[in-house]
């Protein structure tokens, strides 16, 4: 069974082997599917719908050698569907690209539920080294380049043990399942801003890679929220791109920063008073860029903030941080648990009618957009934007 109607299995002609149909109104993307026999039902697995403009390939065997065996692919864009089945395996796909775009590789893997930490190279046709795609918002790699000359190049994918093991050697087995994207068309990543309010319509403007002016700022799209779940905090829209644009939702007012914001005297300026939901949404455009919000506190009250910045797929790690008007530390986050880099924080305001400060910083990353949820507990969420301090500690 799938969470789809659309999605259809049926027996093969071997054991464990099922023949699939989708019906023309599948959305593409990730589905969750399940398998039922006389000792009961599996544990749900990610099934992924791939766009009908996006052309799908296997990999072939020998592909390990990058520059004598690398496996030929006739035209972007395409998504491979690969496996590493054994230990030192590397797979390699060689493709024409074209000068003056970019090229977007995306690898599902991790995401997908197979127990490996991926990686993925970018080469050039003499086997060097242009790019390299670790983490993303999760253990799944992607790249994007800047192709400057036309001519033939190579993306590798490797695998390392995930949990990680004492050794770095390469691993695999046929459970090391994974979907490779490559494209030069309009990737969009982000939306801008990169929340909309629940129940209603929105438009946003798409953020990605050859998506118009200057390469990165794309068209603008209709966001329906009328029908999201309660408890939802972003909705999914499929686009072009080998992964689903998330925009956050929430819930109340909405502050969207104002520069300058990099000091606490210019944050002074514009002071927010959390009194229901509130959410502040707001990007770090250039690297080392910080934005502060100050805002009015209670002594004794309560505050959650919650970050959404990474899960929406943008290229931050961030920090929190809240300090008072002579810099002193009263309350810091990081992380909120393995594979999620945005933070939260639970917070209790030591003085009344103190105004606390909330930074972020991108020490290497633009378009480092945040999407702050603050809300005074056990009130409604007030998503409150920039107050602590959020710092990029690596390109996502």
């Amino acid at each position: 069974m799938a969470d789809h109607p659309g999605i259809t299995f049926q027996p093969g002609a071997k054991p464990n082997v099922f023949e699939v149909s989708l019906a023309p109104d599948t959305p593409p993307g990730p589905h969750l599917v399940r398998f039922h026999n006389a000792e009961g039902a599996s544990v749900p697995k990610t099934f992924m719908v791939g766009a009908a403009s996006v052309g799908e390939a296997m990999d072939a065997e020998p592909n390990d050698d990058a520059r004598a065996t690398a496996q030929a692919l006739a035209v972007l864009p395409v998504t491979v569907n690969g496996r590493l089945d054994k230990a030192g395996d590397a797979d390699a796909f060689k493709f024409t690209a074209k000068a003056g775009q970019w090229l977007v590789a995306v690898l599902h893997g991790y995401g997908l539920g197979s127990q490996m930490d991926p990686a993925i190279r970018l080469l050039d046709e003499h086997g060097t080294e242009l790019a390299l795609g670790h983490d993303s918002y999760n253990l799944d790699p992607q790249i994007a380049y800047e192709i400057k000359k036309a001519g033939t190049y190579v993306v590798q994918v490797l695998g390392y043990a995930h949990p990680p093991a004492a050794d770095v050697n390469l691993k695999g087995s046929p459970d090391h399942v994974y979907r490779l994207t490559m494209t030069q068309e309009p990737t969009p990543r982000l939306a801008w801003p990169p929340g909309v309010k629940r129940g209603t319509k929105s438009s946003v403007q798409t953020l990605g890679w050859n998506c118009g002016a200057g390469g990165f700022r794309g068209p603008a799209i209709e966001v329906d929220a009328t029908t999201a779940a309660p408890g939802a905090e972003f909705v999914e829209i499929m686009n072009s791109g080998p992964g689903p644009l998330r925009v956050a939702l929430h819930d109340g007012e909405t502050v969207l920063e104002t520069e300058p914001n990099q000091t606490a005297k210019e944050a002074e300026v514009n002071v927010l008073t959390p009194a229901g939901a509130v959410t502040w949404q707001g990007v770090l455009q250039t690297p080392g860029d910080e934005d502060r919000l100050m805002f009015a506190t209670k002594k004794g009250e309560t505050y959650l903030f919650k970050v959404a910045s990474s899960t929406l797929h943008a290229p931050l790690d961030a920090w929190l941080r809240v300090e008072n008007l002579q810099g002193t530390l009263i309350g810091q986050a990081d992380d909120a648990k393995e594979g999620n880099f945005d933070p939260v924080l639970n917070w209790k305001a030591p003085v009344t009618g103190s105004l606390c400060w909330p930074s972020a910083t991108a020490s290497s990353a633009a378009d480092g957009i945040l999407f702050i949820r603050c809300r005074s507990v056990p009130r409604l969420w007030c998503p409150c934007g920039r107050w602590c301090w959020a710092r990029s500690r690596k390109t996502l």
